[in-house]
């Protein structure tokens, strides 16, 4: 096993026999990304994290690392990929956990094509197996979207387009299939492209029936010019044939969509809206939402995380942004405060996690980070009620050199709390944004909390300005306040502090 040198900064771990939490920033001298993941759990809640470092942007080689934590958050184990002199192998987004196996995606990228390389590991970390798949000289392998294990098969969903098309992304505009068993032997593939449209998959489950569902986001007409996607979803046998689609559909776009099977027959969706700016196509806001549908493709229900179209929000989110381990248990996650699409941003940011019931109502909706810039590439609901968040991370003062990031992991416990955080220096969770913040006069509020009022008090001490009665969004009104600092809190009917924090106030 070969062992690589690193920084981790735990800022908590809280022991407890029923429910954990922390937060912890994975420091190299590389430049650290993931690659949209979700840790994979074992019977022992220790967590198994693959991720990867770039040694030089843009043009330097991939190096995949794979952590292992416990319940706590401390560090058991690690792992790196071999270096290689024709190419690098980075971890490519997903994973699986088998009885007491570990199975990981790779991709190792050549200088004319990539291939894809599936792993097999023990629980220690150690190499069992592994197999290199080489497509064809035709056909562009990009990434991966998607991990499933159905009758002792493996199967996996991933982007790919013909060289020299006329694609978005290097010419992607199909969907690739894997199918493997757990002995790497017998793997074969297919793919489905339509030379008039663009899809890109995102993720896939299976039916009690072992059918593939599978998300996508098909582009209908020229991104420069009048640009609209769908949510598609696609249903395939075991042997990898269509068998029937369905979509959702507007006059918008839609990007970023995950999919998760609920229960027997009914499946959790979510997915993210935008409107692009017409003068600059990556400078959009996203509208999320939480769907759920049947077997046979059909919407039963939906909720909306932001207001729609609110252009303001500025809310995106990742492929790997939803999950749930029972049915009051269903978490989705997003960005706050970064926005364009390459996640670029010269000030602080969120991460807003909500935690959903059966019914698709909102139980609470808390926003994490507030330091730095904070980027959610995955999650995962724990046994004990909670929810681990894999982030990108970066101080907004490195401003534009964004790649230099690091790895940061949250893990909250059931109410969305991280336990013990140092008053200084440490994870700010508010479970109310007050933005844009300074402001000139008009704010708004984000907020899940019902029934609730807001306080301002200057400097001195003293109520300025009260507002009763609220529930939910409010946009506010505070041209009459002084230009200064004040603090602000958020009570309940009963007068219990719910929030605060500190607007500034600046024309």
């Amino acid at each position: 096993m070969k062992f690589f040198l690193f920084f981790i900064s735990v800022f908590f771990a809280f022991h407890s026999s029923s429910q954990t939490s922390f937060d912890i920033h994975i420091s190299t001298e590389n430049y650290t990304l993931i690659n949209g993941d979700t840790p994979c759990i074992d019977n022992n809640n220790n967590y198994y994290i693959p991720y990867n470092s770039l040694t030089q942007y843009p043009n330097g080689d991939y190096i995949g690392k794979i952590i292992k934590l416990n319940e706590y958050g401390d560090l058991i184990d690690t792992y790196s990929l071999p270096e290689l002199e024709d190419s690098d192998i980075s971890f490519a987004g997903s994973s699986l956990l088998i009885n007491d196996t570990l199975f990981f995606i790779g991709l190792r990228r050549y200088y004319d094509n990539n291939n894809a390389v599936l792993m097999k590991f023990d629980l220690d970390l150690n190499l069992i197996d592994s197999t290199e798949i080489f497509l064809s000289d035709t056909l562009q392998l990009d990434g991966f979207s998607g991990f499933e294990y159905i009758n002792d098969n493996l199967y996996i969903l991933a982007s790919c387009g013909h060289f020299n098309s006329p694609g978005f992304f290097s010419g992607l505009n199909g969907i690739l299939f894997y199918k493997t068993d757990k002995s790497f032997q017998n793997t074969t593939y297919t793919y489905h492209i339509d030379s008039n449209e663009f899809v890109f998959p995102y993720d896939f489950t299976h039916t009690m029936n072992n059918e593939l569902i599978v998300t996508c986001l098909d582009w209908k007409y020229n991104i420069n010019v009048n640009p609209r996607s769908f949510i598609q979803f696609g249903s395939f046998n075991t042997n990898l044939i269509p068998i029937s689609s369905s979509e959702i559909s507007n006059n918008d776009l839609w990007s970023h969509t995950d999919i998760e099977r609920y229960q027997d027959s009914l499946f959790l969706v979510s997915g993210s809206q935008f409107v692009a700016n017409a003068t600059d196509p990556y400078d959009y806001n996203e509208d999320l939402a939480v769907y759920k549908i049947n077997s046979a493709l059909e919407i039963l229900d939906s909720v909306f995380i932001t207001h729609p179209y609110n252009i303001d929000t500025l809310d995106n989110t990742c492929s790997k942004c939803l999950d749930y381990y029972d049915d009051d248990n269903i978490y989705f996650a997003s960005n706050k405060n970064i926005e364009t699409i390459f996640y670029l941003t010269n000030h602080p940011s969120w991460i807003r996690l909500v935690k959903l019931d059966a019914d698709l109502n909102i139980i609470w909706e808390k926003f994490y980070g507030g330091d730095r810039v904070n980027i959610i590439k995955g999650i995962k609901a724990t046994p004990d009620g909670g929810c681990i968040m894999l982030c990108d991370f970066y101080d907004y003062e490195a401003y534009p050199d964004f790649f230099k990031t690091d790895l940061r992991i949250i893990k909250v416990d059931s109410d969305g709390l991280v336990t013990g955080i140092p008053e200084e220096g440490g994870l700010v969770i508010k479970s109310l944004l007050l933005y844009p913040n300074p402001s000139s006069g008009h704010v708004s509020i984000e907020t899940a909390l019902r029934d609730y009022s807001i306080q301002f008090f200057d400097g001195g001490g003293r109520l300025v300005w009260t507002s009763s009665k609220l529930s939910g969004n409010q946009e506010m009104d505070l041209s009459h306040l002084a230009n200064g600092i004040y603090l602000y809190t958020v009570v309940d009917d009963d007068g219990r502090k719910l929030d605060d924090g500190k607007l500034v106030m600046e024309r």
